[in-house]
């Protein structure tokens, strides 16, 4: 709160004390700015912006901050005496926000942030501090509520009146956020709660099941599993990709994740918040010059693009870098005698880059069949090593397939299959039971050198998938 003190105009803010609209002002400003355009917003104290509003608040301590707001929430509640809901003061500013919203875009205004967004908090804060019980069940509805009214210090007789009061209400707050949101068409973020479990506790818990160090991680799942930014995934297939990022000891997932997933009930959570993030999620993170990469953006990506001639299509191999490169750079490929070749970067959309090799001939199986390596200009090395089976999707943006780790239902899809026979029925075996069966297989050429011939897939599959077979993989 603000006090007018000595000369006019003069403003004393007394640190350690907050009123309630000070708070929504605060966490409003800080959490939902232009700099999380197009970004899931969570309501998570461990995420800076947290900081950044208990501070212009005169707060030096999150503890503190979190006491004061807590406090400011409380003095919102109504209790028994009053004959009013739990929630009713809250429910009042709902429906002047409403109504000033409805005036505010029927003038063409800007529309004030929702009044809700310090209780939110509160509420998020009070998920965070949720327990699993002893016997390794996933704390439920009536643990959230304990904690709730621990961090807001009820009185136990009006335990049951808050609880009522949270159904019949809360619902609606979480709704007009979402609503404020979709207003500015996610310039100030996206809306990211969402109900997993428990209808009305859920809300808040899909603020605090994973934490932004955790959702970071999540990301990096993404881009090392070979997800395609964009493409349709279902809830199994996501269930499946993530079961085996957590549970394989040679993986990226850290510790904390790892626990989460580990307490019975908490995987159907963790896939949908997943789930939930992939869809703005905008693909690799790529290398900056002196930055770190990701294990994706350090490799090089083999293409596969079909050329006719005369009455036959055939195959053409190149290769791609998925990161971003500088501009007009060069490199130099290490060939198989020892002696580098000059390559070149063509830019080749979503901040990929098409490796030219300018006036040499590089044999298109040497490409398929041989450990590539690549030195850029800032002597940034980037490999792609040789595999006996191929997967490749379709690149609108390059008018080709790009190599990747995964496939996804929906997707156009191309697998090359090394000449061995035993792989090549593991593989057919896979595609009866999952490809639609118009697939074909077409067998490829068989000396070194020979084009790769592949015929015309006939309709889109799910997933679609063709079957030809390189001579020569090691």
């Amino acid at each position: 709160m603000s006090l007018v003190s000595g000369s006019v105009g003069e403003q004393l803010v007394i640190p350690g004390f907050a009123d309630y609209m000070d708070w929504n002002a605060a966490l409003a400003g800080a959490f939902f700015s232009s700099q999380r355009s197009g970004q899931l917003v969570y309501l998570d104290k461990d995420d800076a912006a947290f900081e950044a509003a208990y501070t212009s608040l005169g707060f030096e301590s999150e503890t503190d901050a979190v006491s004061s707001l807590a406090t400011a929430v409380c003095n919102k509640l109504c209790w028994y005496q009053t004959g009013r809901s739990a929630f009713a003061e809250y429910d009042m500013l709902t429906k002047r926000w409403v109504y000033e919203r409805n005036v505010a875009r029927a003038q063409k205004k800007p529309v004030k942030a929702p009044p809700h967004i310090a209780l939110l908090m509160m509420l998020s804060i009070a998920a965070e501090r949720m327990q699993s019980s002893p016997s390794g069940k996933p704390a439920g509805d009536g643990s959230y509520y304990v904690q709730l009214e621990r961090a807001l210090n009820v009185p136990s007789k009006e335990s049951k009146r808050l609880r009522g009061s949270f159904m019949e209400s809360s619902e609606a707050y979480w709704e007009a956020l979402s609503v404020w949101l979709e207003d500015y068409s996610g310039t100030r973020g996206l809306p990211s709660a969402y109900a997993l479990m428990f209808r009305y506790v859920g809300l808040p818990i899909s603020q605090a099941l994973i934490r932004n160090t955790e959702r970071r991680n999540i990301d990096r799942f993404f881009d090392e599993q070979g997800f395609i930014a964009g493409s349709s995934v279902s809830h199994a297939e996501m269930f499946a990709a993530l079961d085996i990022w957590l549970t394989s000891t040679g993986s990226s997932a850290n510790q904390a994740l790892r626990r989460i997933w580990a307490m019975t009930g908490n995987q159907d959570r963790v896939t949908e918040l997943a789930l939930a993030q992939f869809t703005v999620w905008d693909g690799p993170i790529f290398r900056t010059v002196g930055g770190r990469s990701t294990a994706r953006s350090a490799r090089c990506l083999l293409t596969w693009r079909s050329e006719k001639k005369f009455l036959t299509s055939v195959a053409k191999f190149g290769l791609v870098v998925m990161q971003g490169v500088p501009e007009d750079s060069l490199g130099s490929i290490l060939a198989e005698d020892g002696s580098k070749y000059a390559v070149s970067f063509r830019p080749a959309g979503n901040t990929t880059y098409g490796v030219n090799f300018d006036d040499h001939v590089v044999d298109a199986q040497s490409l398929v069949g041989s450990a590539v390596t690549i030195t850029a200009s800032d002597e940034y090395q980037l490999r792609r090593v040789p595999k006996s089976i191929v997967i490749f999707s379709r690149d609108a943006l390059t008018a080709s397939y790009v190599e990747v780790d995964r496939t996804v239902a929906g997707t156009e899809t191309r697998i090359l299959v090394k000449d061995d026979e035993t792989l090549t029925e593991n593989v057919e075996r896979i595609l009866k039971d999952a490809a639609e069966p118009s697939y074909r297989r077409i067998q490829g050429g068989g000396q070194r050198g020979d084009s790769c011939r592949m015929g015309r897939i006939p309709r889109r599959l799910t997933p679609p998938c063709s079957v030809p077979r390189i001579s020569e993989a090691h």
